[in-house]
């Protein structure tokens, strides 16, 4: 089968919890750089290289016997890879990087819009110029006056439908998406990538994906919340139940 998109990938497995703020960004930049390049400029063969030599920090020896080519061509083929990063990437249209407790904020206060299905929050978070959009599906929206409609009309149900936890993908902030079930419970969706520098929100990248979030170290069922009973728990279902399919995305 033919993987279409790169799932998200947990910053702990990429090598970002260096006590170092300094190499802490530079990776993020590295990442996030080599996974927007890889999705949309390059051909599969570079584009694994790439993943694999600067996300994954693999050796080109690694790297020659997995995709069965010589260590000269994996070189090769990564020097291609970043000067075509280098072209298509320059750096005055890269967002500037938020400071730690202005991308918590930025989590906490996403996550507080959605869970409250409050799209007017949502909108003071977001660009005008922000994209959403929700691989493989593809939905793509760009445009707060695009985005902002869809996302209250097909995506937001109503209070409590979602609940999210914050955690870090890709280099980027990004929270662990859950939907309420019949049982008052919240079962998974998937991983929401937030691209985001100064101004607020650029892009929204939601993976559908449920069992992304038991990979991202998230449990399985998440209890409704503490201090509400079975009966509010279930309130409101029946409204919700135009989204109940598997991708929050995917038009209702």
């Amino acid at each position: 089968m033919t993987v279409r998109w790169l799932q998200p990938v947990p910053d702990a497995q990429l090598g970002l919890d260096d006590n170092d703020p300094a190499a802490i960004v530079s990776g993020r930049e590295s990442v996030r750089l080599a996974l927007i390049a890889s999705l949309q400029y390059l051909p599969p063969r570079e584009r694994a290289v790439l993943i694999l030599r600067d996300v994954f920090a693999w050796s080109a020896a690694e790297v020659a016997v997995l995709l069965d080519m010589s260590v000269g061509a994996v070189k090769s083929a990564l020097q291609r890879a970043r000067a075509r990063l280098g072209q298509v990437m320059p750096s005055a249209d890269r967002p500037a990087e938020l400071t730690e407790p202005e991308q918590r904020a930025l989590l906490e206060n996403y996550v507080a819009a959605f869970e409250a299905a409050d799209p007017g929050a949502l909108e003071r978070l977001r660009r005008h110029d922000a994209t959403l959009e929700a691989p493989p599906l593809r939905t793509w929206h760009a445009g707060i006056r695009t985005c902002l409609p869809y996302m209250a009309t097909h995506v937001m149900g109503s209070p409590r439908h979602w609940r999210m936890f914050p955690t870090r993908a890709n280099g980027q902030p990004a929270v662990a998406a859950y939907t309420r079930a019949l049982d008052g419970q919240y079962v998974p969706d998937g991983i929401v990538v937030l691209t985001a520098g100064n101004g607020g929100i650029t892009a929204i990248t939601a993976f559908g994906e449920p069992s992304l979030i038991t990979a991202f170290g998230f449990p399985a069922v998440v209890p409704d919340h503490p201090g509400c009973g079975r009966s509010s728990a279930t309130a409101g279902i029946a409204a919700d139940q135009r989204l109940s399919s598997s991708h929050p995305l995917e038009p209702r």
